[in-house]
């Protein structure tokens, strides 16, 4: 059989002072310790139970989308309007058997725990907001696609919309947030392939 290795990464804040004397090579030396410190047959309760809580999102991830895939299928086959309680009997059953061939999830590697650690010099507390606006008018007269008005992030949403109003009306300035933890890059949907239906 084939296997999937699905990795999953969680990054955690910690704040610190500015004059904290402690290195991040330091502070991942010991939280790799904590982290895999097998003994007695057991990791530490907090690793089991991330242990736990991994396996279960891979395997919801993979019957997931094999309900999604076999539902894509169905419906490229009848069209979404008439795909009826017959045909998702028949896409239900379709996804059983093959569902029914996944073997066990497993940890790699008995489950080590990789960590790295780095150090920020300021500390991020999650109101950024950043200002988009058009570029040059298109060759063709269109308006110009948007882009950053400025490399500038903005510490609030009232220090951002202060900004973009220095700026002409037809570039239409936009004020949006940065949700950095929530952005998520290197999927498939990333891609054109994958909305132009050239995705496998």
């Amino acid at each position: 059989m084939k296997t999937l290795v699905i990795r999953y990464t969680v990054p955690v804040e910690v704040e610190v002072p500015d004059d904290f004397p402690v290195k991040a090579e330091e502070v991942t030396t010991t939280a790799e310790y904590y982290a895999n410190d097998y003994c007695d047959g057991r990791f530490p309760h907090s690793v089991e139970d991330l242990h736990h809580a991994a396996l279960r999102l891979a395997e919801g991830a993979v019957h997931g989308a094999v309900d999604a895939h076999y539902s894509g299928r169905l419906e490229k086959h009848f069209s979404r309007e008439r795909v009826c309680a017959m045909n998702v009997d028949i896409r239900n059953s379709l996804a059983k058997r093959c569902q029914d061939k996944l073997g066990d999830a497993h940890l790699v590697n008995g489950g080590t725990v990789e960590v790295s650690v780095s150090q920020l010099a300021v500390a991020r507390y999650g109101d950024d907001h950043v200002v988009l606006c058009r570029g040059d008018e298109k060759w063709n007269g269109e308006p110009g696609d948007y882009e950053l008005a400025t490399r500038t992030v903005f510490e609030s949403r009232d220090a951002a919309e202060v900004y973009a109003k220095t700026i002409a009306e037809s570039r239409g300035a936009i004020v949006a947030p940065m949700p950095f933890a929530e952005l998520r890059t290197g999927e498939e949907r990333g891609t054109l392939a994958y909305w132009t239906g050239g995705a496998k």
